[in-house]
């Protein structure tokens, strides 16, 4: 290895790679995927990386996480990067990070769900618009290779808390879609 941070990569591709095989030998039909991190690295760093201000964390170098290997490896079968920034954030607007996943997932076997920080609704900042998280759902359901959407966390569907007005506008959504199929 070259630095202690490669080292640490790999340790952790190893895991990931070793568990999604010996989950499959006792179950094969099961699906394993994981939810880094939404920036693996920036443009700044990597010409490869996402559209976002240099000064963000990087998965790849924070938290040794090679999210982009394990796609462009089939490592895992699915990925649903934590995209949990709204699209006026200064440093890492949500559209160029959903754009930027979606770019990395062509041609890939690896399935791409979006990982929505739905707890954030009410939050200063773009969060404040109660139609975020609907905007990000019409956003990044636009790109073909989306194929679904996770919203951390649960919670936000059950409270009556601050993010009431922006879930309701959620089910909404969902439910239409529901009903147009």
């Amino acid at each position: 290895y070259a630095t202690l941070g490669d080292f640490r990569r790999a340790q952790i591709t190893d895991v990931i790679r070793s568990l999604n095989q010996q989950l499959k030998l006792k179950h094969p039909t099961l699906r394993f995927g994981v939810s880094p991190f939404g920036i693996w690295k920036t443009s700044a760093s990597d010409k490869l990386g996402a559209n976002v201000d240099p000064k963000c964390s990087e998965s790849y170098d924070n938290q040794y996480a090679d999210s982009y290997l394990w796609v462009k490896e089939a490592i895992v079968d699915y990925i649903v990067p934590q995209l949990y920034w709204d699209f006026a954030h200064p440093l890492a607007p949500y559209g160029d990070l959903a754009k930027w996943w979606a770019e990395v997932m062509k041609d890939s076997k690896v399935d791409l769900y979006i990982g929505h920080g739905a707890y954030r609704l009410g939050e200063k900042g773009g969060y404040e618009n109660p139609y975020e998280i609907v905007n990000q759902l019409k956003f990044a359901n636009q790109f073909d290779n989306v194929l679904g959407n996770v919203f951390f966390t649960y919670k936000t569907f059950i409270d009556k808390t601050k993010q009431t007005q922006g879930m309701d506008l959620v089910q909404k959504l969902l439910n239409q879609r529901e009903d147009n199929e």
